[in-house]
């Protein structure tokens, strides 16, 4: 049921306005997983990403064809198997199969989380991993479901940064509890980020080369506005806009619970402090993600709730559990209730992006094309990512403008277009529907309009 139900909601979520679209680093990932498909390596991006999701999408592209469409539908797949993760985990915690469903639904069904589970970006899933290895690697957890969470924990960190600081809190607390076992189960949580320093020392010439990558990025977008104090709390005041009631109910249960329950949920709590307070540390050092604070939260989100069901499911004062017998029918009703009114919680407005029509565009290029020919993109920031994915196989467009704040070139689109068609391979060039065609070449009819939308016009050269 939890499967199902996780599934019906990613599809849905996929079906929204925006097509469950966050930014354009969702169509980047497609495009170094389409990449992968066509030409597998250790790291795919070859820049500072973390290679476990091209894995993941790249393998499925392998096996279904590199287009836009697989990316998603394995993100959908991929987020229904982080939904069963938690539903392990809450078993695995103690909670009855009812409410272990419900927290791992609870979870996808956030307003913060739900668009993420059909999105092509890693977070929802990485989060599921990070949470379910910090059920598996306690101490109740048998060996085999330990050496389980351990390989989550392995995939989570090969996933998202941010999980880092999360393992490292999980190894701490392994290595004080002093056994052989354990001491060994903590260094094996930092196995993810060992290969990928060493990876970093052996090809980029620094074990932190994705610290420089990511600090000249957010100094390349100009000052930051922020005092020092408000930097700090950025992380943590994202934490409490972006799920109130959330937080709201884990500290009543807390406050509710025995000495016993209390404990467990704070040691759980303590991988996530963990993490909260890296990110705002590097925030303040600029090495921390450039935009959408609860993205890198998202291990918050899914593990919240499961504590929330902890606490609930452990014995309760005498006047609780006698509320709880004389009207049964509230535990069945309550959560669909708090979901509504958690949905109902005034939010900061999400700045998504909405590629629509670049995906509308990249569609009608392969349409018309057939089989790849040389082509030429034009835009004006990074929707030419949505206009690549959409048309898969990216060996066929020649260089792009990119809309990175770090390329200095001043150079007009008009100008970029002229110099591109001086390949005589050129055979297409998407352009914005602003553009005059007859300004790119002396000759009007060189270049045919084949297709227009919106916001974009497909021209094909003679």
């Amino acid at each position: 049921m939890t499967l199902a139900c996780a599934l019906v909601s990613s599809l849905i979520a996929l079906g929204t306005e925006r097509g469950a679209t966050v930014s354009d680093d969702d169509f980047a990932r497609v495009l170094i997983a389409q990449s992968f498909a066509r030409a597998p390596s250790w790291d795919p991006s070859g820049t500072s990403w973390l290679p476990f999701p091209f894995f993941v999408d790249g393998g499925a592209m392998l096996l279904f064809g590199a287009e836009l469409e697989v990316a998603r539908a394995a993100a959908v797949s991929r987020s229904a198997l982080g939904a069963c993760l938690l539903f392990l985990a809450g078993w695995r915690l103690g909670l009855s199969s009812a409410r272990a469903a419900v927290c791992a639904l609870a979870a996808a069904l956030l307003p913060t989380t739900w668009i993420f589970t059909a999105a092509t970006v890693p977070e929802y899933f990485t989060a599921c991993l990070a949470t379910f290895a910090l059920i598996a690697l306690s101490p109740q957890g048998s060996t085999a479901s330990r050496l389980v969470g351990l390989a989550c924990l392995t995939a989570a960190t090969l996933s998202r940064y941010e999980t880092w600081p999360f393992a490292l809190a999980l190894a701490v607390s392994l290595w004080l509890r002093r056994t052989r076992q354990d001491f060994l189960l903590g260094l094996a949580c930092l196995t993810g980020p060992a290969l990928w320093c060493l990876h970093g020392a052996l090809h980029h010439g620094s074990p932190f080369f994705f610290v420089t990558r990511v600090r000249s990025y957010k100094l390349a977008l100009g000052p930051d506005p922020r005092t020092d104090l408000e930097t700090f709390f950025t992380y943590g005041l994202s934490l409490v806009r972006s799920e109130p009631l959330l937080l709201a109910l884990l500290a009543f249960s807390i406050a509710l619970a025995r000495k016993g329950p209390r404990r467990r949920a704070w040691l759980f709590l303590t991988p996530l402090l963990a993490q909260l307070l890296f990110l705002s540390l590097a925030d303040l050092a600029s090495g921390s993600p450039t935009h959408h604070p609860e993205r890198t939260l998202m291990a918050f989100w899914t593990t919240l709730p499961l504590l929330i069901g902890l606490n609930v499911s452990a014995p309760r004062p005498r006047a609780l559990r006698l509320a709880g017998n004389q009207a049964p029918h509230l535990w069945l009703t309550l959560p669909p209730l708090l979901l509504l009114l958690n949905a109902s919680f005034p939010r900061p407005s999400a700045d998504f992006v909405d590629r629509r029509d670049e995906v509308a565009i990249g569609r009608a290029l392969r349409s018309l094309q057939g089989a790849p020919q040389k082509t030429w993109v034009g835009a004006l920031d990074f929707s030419h990512l949505a206009i690549m994915a959409a048309a898969g196989s990216p060996e066929r467009f020649l260089s792009v403008t990119t809309g990175d704040p770090r390329d200095s070139s001043q150079e007009s689109l008009v100008a970029r277009a002229r110099s591109a068609l001086s390949d005589p391979e050129l055979r297409w060039l998407i352009l914005p529907i602003c553009i005059d065609r007859t300004e790119l070449t002396r000759g009007p009819s060189e270049l045919l309009l084949r297709h227009e939308s919106r916001d974009y016009q497909i021209l094909e050269r003679r």
